[in-house]
């Protein structure tokens, strides 16, 4: 924001979680972390809901209270009726998950806003990262650890110059990860990834 000198992301701050100790511990002489846990709302017709959707969403965009159970069965009736056997894009993969009706209020709209692309020209598998939980967790992440640095990412301030400048002692790796193909700047991953869904009951 040029007249406040205040930089911001258009579609918000990048934000810290794992549900690795080793990742955690790694961190720790590097870098604190605020206690910021991440929960959305969004707005539809005028109704306010929480995203991802979860029971709680279900329960006001239908306008009855269900069970976890009674929800499933909402979903699953609404999916054999889209008859979307055999997805080609993102629309109908999430049409094939939770209905149109979900797809239609909660997804379509941000997808197209995101990744600015229509939801029928992206592929299915991007949709699949999205969590739906049918409890009323309202928070974005299940992870055990999350929060953003407490100086922020800029490379500028003491603490985010040691994370940028450290090094992982030579062939230490985290459990599960290969190891990178080159050095990477937080800008090049910036550049490399893009935001994601996994739409899946949960």
């Amino acid at each position: 924001m040029p007249d406040s000198g205040i930089e911001y992301h258009r579609y918000g701050s990048h934000l810290f979680h794992t549900n690795s100790e080793e990742v955690w511990e790694y961190l720790q002489p590097l870098t604190t972390f605020t206690n910021y846990r991440h929960r959305v709302l969004t707005i539809h017709q005028g109704q306010v809901y929480s995203m991802p959707i979860n029971l709680g969403t279900m329960c006001a965009f239908f306008g009855r209270y269900m069970s976890p159970d009674e929800a499933r069965a909402v979903v699953k009736s609404q999916v054999e009726s889209a008859q979307t056997t055999a997805p080609r894009n993102l629309e109908e993969k999430a049409i094939s998950l939770i209905g149109r009706p979900l797809y239609e209020a909660f997804i379509k709209g941000y997808t197209k806003k995101q990744w600015q692309t229509d939801p029928r020209q992206l592929p299915p598998g991007i949709i699949t990262r999205l969590p739906v939980r049918f409890n009323f967790e309202p928070y974005y992440f299940a992870d055990r650890h999350e929060g953003v640095p407490t100086d922020g990412y800029n490379g500028d301030l003491p603490e985010t110059d040691r994370l940028a400048a450290h090094r992982r002692p030579a062939g230490r790796r985290f459990p599960g990860r290969p190891p990178p193909a080159s050095p990477a700047s937080p800008g090049d991953l910036q550049r490399r990834h893009r935001p994601v869904f996994r739409l899946s009951a949960g």
